[in-house]
């Protein structure tokens, strides 16, 4: 409203679904996998890039939803149709399966190393010796 750009993310329900399908895959025996920290590749989209959906999935290139199809408080990252293709906005919001889908393999070069954040994902670990570096910010819109 004052010129702030800005960007949210999170991931909480789609990072449970990546874990059970990886889990699944490593206990059945179609994925071996030593044991490490695992990033979630986060969606990002610019403020240039926002596209409306019409329908329950993201398709031809949309990414976000209207408030009058989801709540806003809505976490739309479990809506990965590379990683979660299983899930559409009813299935999220309902808990309710998607009528027809199965559950769909990862792809093979889905699993990416996290970074060890002592006292985040590992203790104990050593942290990167800039992990920690301070940043400044200056601001650019004036109240």
């Amino acid at each position: 409203a004052k010129g702030l750009r800005g960007v949210s993310s999170g991931s909480g329900p789609a990072q449970s679904g990546y874990a059970f399908k990886l889990a699944m895959e490593i206990l059945t025996g179609k994925r071996e996998l030593a044991p490490q920290n695992i990033e979630y590749p986060l969606p990002w989209v610019p403020a240039a890039a926002v596209k409306m959906c019409e329908g329950d999935t993201y398709t031809d290139g949309c990414n976000v939803f209207p408030e009058s199809k989801v709540p806003s408080s809505f976490v739309s990252e479990v809506l990965n149709p590379i990683l979660l293709p299983e899930i559409n906005v009813e299935s999220a919001l309902n808990g309710t399966p998607v009528p027809g889908a199965t559950i769909q393999p990862l792809p093979a070069d889905v699993v990416v190393t996290a970074n060890n954040e002592p006292g985040i994902n590992c203790d104990p670990c050593d942290a990167a010796p800039d992990m920690y570096k301070l940043t400044k910010v200056e601001a650019t819109v004036q109240p």
